[in-house]
């Protein structure tokens, strides 16, 4: 296992855009970071911008007004099914490989996303939209 210093000596450290760009220097020589970054970087691309759609999704498919108590609702269980996946990776899958729970949680965020696209009535979108996030 890898273990890195818990405070890096910056005294000689570069100043500026040299100690910005010294970040990627890193990433690219060290493996594990690398993949990290691309894992992280594939998902929020990817994965994420459904956030921007919600909106439109839940006025034009589920019928649901961005104004209402009910969007606030559906909001909020996408939240709490975040920290429930959350709280899943540190507790119950704890002794899971993370690599392996990486593939499988992505896997299945992309299906349950794709389902979630599909939903067309509100009854369905609310637990959907928890298990989508915490699944």
């Amino acid at each position: 296992m890898t273990s890195y210093p818990r405070f890096a000596d910056s005294s000689d450290a570069p100043g500026g855009s040299a100690r910005f760009f010294s970040g990627f220097t890193i990433v690219r020589r060290d493996p594990v970071l690398r993949v990290v970054m691309f894992v992280l970087w594939s998902f929020s691309f990817c994965s994420l911008t459904f956030v921007v759609f919600l909106p439109e999704h839940a006025v034009t498919n589920l019928g649901i007004s961005v104004k209402s108590t009910a969007y606030g609702v559906l909001y909020g269980v996408f939240g709490l099914g975040a920290t429930a996946g959350a709280l899943g990776v540190g507790s119950l899958f704890a002794r899971i490989d993370k690599a392996r729970l990486v593939r499988i949680g992505m896997g299945a965020f992309a299906g349950l996303l794709a389902v979630f696209a599909l939903v067309r009535s509100p009854a369905p979108a609310y637990p959907g939209s928890t298990v989508l996030l915490g699944g």
